[in-house]
């Protein structure tokens, strides 16, 4: 498994050290506030179906930083590693329910995905970052 140290926010580019949990600070541009939605904030993770209980540990994961740094990691592999599988991106981070951090990176519009291909016996879907134009630079 490889072992980040370091993720580095989508938005402002700000490089942040990992503990030994693989959690890092969260950048003042991605942190909560409740007043100022920052793009992660927006995507909801909890179908209105859903029971109370999973309400809660979505607001929780979002409140405290920690979906939006698990997010972080994984785009910050997306990039450096482009066109791998979701399972490999799980297994490199070690992210526990790493599909729903990938998804929330691709409702934000920070990767997109391409082509499926077989890992671990079956086919996922692979993974690479947004390419950057002229405009999103």
């Amino acid at each position: 498994m490889m072992t980040l140290t370091h993720w580095q926010c989508p938005i402002c580019k700000e490089i942040w050290p990992l503990n030994a949990h693989g959690f890092g600070p969260t950048c003042a541009c991605t942190t909560w506030t409740g007043t100022t939605d920052p793009i992660f904030v927006k995507i909801p993770i909890a179908r209105a179906s859903d029971p109370s209980t999973s309400h809660e540990a979505a607001e929780s994961i979002t409140k405290s930083g920690q979906r939006q740094t698990l997010m972080a990691q994984l785009v910050a592999l997306v990039t450096d590693c482009p066109g791998e599988t979701g399972g490999f991106y799980g297994m490199a981070t070690g992210i526990n329910g790493y599909w729903k951090r990938l998804s929330d990176a691709k409702n934000a519009g920070l990767i997109v995905q391409g082509a499926p291909r077989r890992w671990n016996g079956r086919n996922q879907v692979t993974w690479r970052p947004v390419e950057k134009t002229e405009e999103t630079k």
